[in-house]
């Protein structure tokens, strides 16, 4: 359906197909007019009434009511037979199914003919012309409805109007001050008017977002509006029924058929239409419901409407036949619903990229094997299932069974991708924005969200399939009664109960904690490739360091409760259970001490909160940050990509280096002689402006400062500084520090010392030898070998931070 605002030529058109739609279905009933329709029984049949029928029948037509009731007779003896005698085994179904399938094929041109003397039944007033004005005034009922239903959607939208759907959320600045005038030369003001003038900058333009509330009041504005003009199409169309056809008509019957008939092209049709653009709006993606694009949106939105109507014209046929006394199942009833099911089986099959992207989160790529990309294929496999049941249960020779059960699966088939689009969309409506830092408290949210959907996803597919078994005729009480045992079934009944309150429970169970995660500061090490924070990553609350463990208990505890006690009361023995359970916990508890051992201490680890998620911590010289907490052990990540895991049990010391603050102290040496007043200076003002800076002042809880002088070796003086940070922060904050130092000693003229090794080299006699000797040269390099080796430059150097 396309936007609708003010009605006007346009809507004229779309709401003209209604009698189009009604001229379709009743063009048989001029041909059968002519037709001289069969006596009707009285209603009620008393006998005085019997008497006086007969009496005016022909003996024709008394022999014709007669082989009817025989008939009838001997079709009820005949089922009642077959129902005595069992089941028909495999052969007699298949050759039944096969006789059934050759009769509607080679009796499809006597089936037409049969159609036009059973709408002749009706016996319509005056014949053709009696017809042709049955026609004439349901077209004019159905003008007046739609002219009807126009009127009151333009009165409506004009009364109620449309809320805007955005609001204010920032307020552009006003216009700088202008500048001073101050007084220029006039050779100034020639050249700068002979200077190509800039444009302006354009104003900034206020920023919008839609509001959530505005867009769902806009969707049930246009819902109701449609709604109206339906009301307003029956009203009208009814009045000219109620008013004209007793004026013309002086039977009940042509009023029925042309109601019928408008009711479906009017009212129910428009009714889903209406529906179904509250949901998929395919002109105004703002006020979608569900989670789909505009093109699937569009794509969808037309398929739906067109097996609206397909379904709309053949189950009036279906009602026109059964009110001129003729079963659809005896002929008709094959073609009607292979028609339908080819027409669904291809809709889904050939949208069925639509269909999954509907069912799929938004920007989410339907992937191969996903409940989405394998619904559309299984749905046209249960739509030539459920027409395949219906045909074979006719051939078998019971018609009675069959209400319409397949074309209500079908359905329902069909309108499970919308359904799962409105859960997902309403799943993320419910589901809380994470507002926790971290990756897992992103990822939490996420879970909400999923969870909702699985949960609306089990309880609205458990009652469609509930709600297709009612149709079927399919209960356990009825399987009961057929032989299953009435304490069965009832115990069958108990399980399911149980078993449903028990995955309510999980679901909410899981739900609060993974909502209470989402909220708080999940710690996360270090990244792959992330240098500045060396394996520092940020620290996680207490609360969502034991949420995952304090979850994956209560799940388990209520999932393993739900199982005893379903089973329970089901019939099942479970104290066998209980008692292997209690065996199995002794085994454990005496063949691996070991593992309670540490998950006894893993627990006093967390009550005495020595580490959290994300933090960096020695335990007996492997240091690392800790990335995950399980029931047994921790695993500590190296900042060089190293993953160490440490049961409880072996942990004897921990040594936190991320708990509320830390300090770091730089040590630079200096050649001697060097003012440490002047690098006390250098190292406040570097201090100083750090603390200006919006990327580091945060990450400060002192500024950087000298300590004065620490020693002084063989090299030169030891002057150290320090600050104080937030864990984590501080490797960031001293690369820094240690580039600001470097360049501002530069511009102060300060140079680092350096190590050096002096050699004098004399002979025998104390007299000093020349460096390019080759005696010389020999002792220079013996030096700086011994020097190698005391530094320790000649192997490896070591790991640290």
């Amino acid at each position: 359906m396309r936007r609708f605002r003010d009605p006007g030529p346009r809507s004229g058109r779309r709401a003209a197909w209604p009698v189009l739609l009604a001229a379709i279905l009743l063009a048989p009933l001029a041909a059968a007019a002519q037709e001289t329709p069969p006596p009707a029984l009285p209603d009620p049949l008393t006998p005085e009434a019997a008497r006086a029928l007969v009496a005016e029948l022909s003996d024709q037509e008394v022999r014709g009511l007669l082989l009817e009731r025989l008939d009838a007779v001997a079709q009820a003896e005949a089922q009642e037979a077959a129902a005595e005698a069992g089941a028909p085994g495999l052969a007699d179904a298949a050759a039944a199914v096969g006789g059934h399938l050759i009769d509607q094929v080679f009796n499809l041109g006597a089936r037409f003919r049969a159609l036009i003397d059973t709408f002749a039944i009706f016996g319509i007033e005056g014949g053709f012309g009696g017809a042709m004005l049955l026609i004439a005034l349901t077209a004019l009922a159905g003008a007046v409805g739609v002219a009807a239903n126009l009127g009151v959607r333009r009165a409506v939208a004009a009364a109620w109007r449309e809320p805007p759907l955005r609001v204010l959320v920032e307020t552009p600045p006003g216009p700088a001050p202008e500048p001073a005038a101050v007084p220029l030369p006039p050779e100034t003001l020639a050249e700068a008017a002979a200077e190509p003038q800039a444009t302006p900058p354009p104003p900034p333009e206020p920023r919008y977002a839609l509001s959530p509330g505005r867009r769902l009041h806009a969707a049930l504005r246009r819902f109701a509006i449609s709604l109206a003009g339906i009301l307003g199409f029956a009203v009208g169309a009814g009045l000219v029924l109620a008013l004209a056809f007793p004026a013309v008509f002086e039977t009940d019957a042509p009023r029925e058929i042309a109601w019928l008939i408008l009711a479906a092209a009017g009212i129910n049709v428009p009714l889903f239409v209406a529906a179904l653009t509250l949901c998929l709006s395919p002109d105004r993606p703002e006020l979608r419901l569900m989670t789909a694009s505009d093109a699937e949106a569009r794509d969808a939105w037309r398929g739906y409407v067109g097996l609206a109507v397909l379904l709309a014209v053949l189950s009036r046929l279906t009602a026109l036949m059964r009110m001129a006394g003729e079963d659809p199942a005896d002929g008709w009833f094959f073609w009607l619903g292979l028609l339908f099911v080819v027409v669904s089986a291809t809709f889904t099959w050939r949208r069925r990229n639509t269909l999954s992207g509907m069912m799929t989160a938004p920007g989410e790529p339907v992937t191969p094997g996903s409940w989405p990309h394998v619904w559309p294929r299984l749905a046209v496999a249960l739509i030539v299932l459920q027409w395949v049941i219906a045909e074979l249960i006719l051939a078998l020779g019971d018609p009675a069974t069959m209400g319409g059960q397949a074309r209500m699966g079908v359905i329902i088939v069909l309108c499970v991708p919308a359904i799962d689009s409105l859960i997902r969309a309403l799943s993320l409506r419910l589901a809380p924005g994470a507002t926790g830092t971290g990756q897992a408290a992103q990822a939490a949210g996420g879970r909400v969200a999923r969870a909702y959907l699985r949960m609306g996803r089990v309880f609205v597919y458990v009652g469609l399939v509930l709600l297709l078994a009612k149709a079927w005729g399919l209960s356990l009480f009825g399987l009961a009664a057929d032989g299953v045992g009435a304490p069965v079934a009832a115990g069958v009944m108990r399980f399911l109960t149980i078993a449903a309150v028990g995955y309510i429970l999980f679901e909410l169970v899981n739900i609060q904690f993974l909502t209470r995660l989402s909220r708080e500061a999940t710690g996360d090490a270090a990244a792959p490739g992330d240098v500045d924070t060396e394996g520092g990553g940020a620290s996680a609350s207490r609360l969502a360091t034991v949420l995952p463990l304090m979850r994956w208990a209560a799940l388990s505890f209520i999932a393993v409760f739900t199982v005893m006690l379903a089973l329970s009361q089901a019939g099942v023995d479970i104290a066998p259970l209980i008692a292997g359970a209690s065996v199995f916990g002794l085994a454990i508890g005496f063949g691996a001490q070991k593992l309670v051992s540490d998950v006894v201490s893993g627990l006093f680890f967390l009550v005495d909160d020595a580490f959290r998620t994300g933090e960096f911590i020695d335990v007996g010289g492997t240091m690392g940050s800790v990335e995950k907490i399980s029931v047994r052990s921790v695993q500590l990540r190296h900042h060089l990509g190293a993953v160490h895991t440490i049961p409880y049990g072996d942990i004897s010391k921990v040594t936190n280096y991320s708990r509320d603050w830390v300090i770091m102290k730089l040590r630079f040496t200096v050649p001697f002689g060097t003012d440490p007043n002047k690098i006390k200076k250098i190292f406040k003002k570097i201090g100083q402006e750090m603390m200006e800076v919006p990327e580091f002042k945060a990450d400060f809880i002192e500024p950087f400062k000298s300590q004065g002088v620490l020693e002084f070796d063989d090299v030169g003086v030891v002057v150290r500084g320090k600050f104080m940070a937030r864990p984590g922060r501080q490797f960031v904050l001293r690369k820094e520090i240690f580039n600001r130092v470097n360049k501002a000693f530069d511009e102060a003229g300060i140079e680092f010392a350096r190590r050096e090794v002096r050699v004098r080299v004399t002979d025998d006699e104390g007299e000093e030898i020349p460096a390019d000797s080759p005696k010389g040269q020999a002792a220079v390099a013996a030096a700086a070998q011994a020097a190698d080796q005391q530094t320790g430059t000649g192997g490896a150097p070591a790991d640290s931070r």
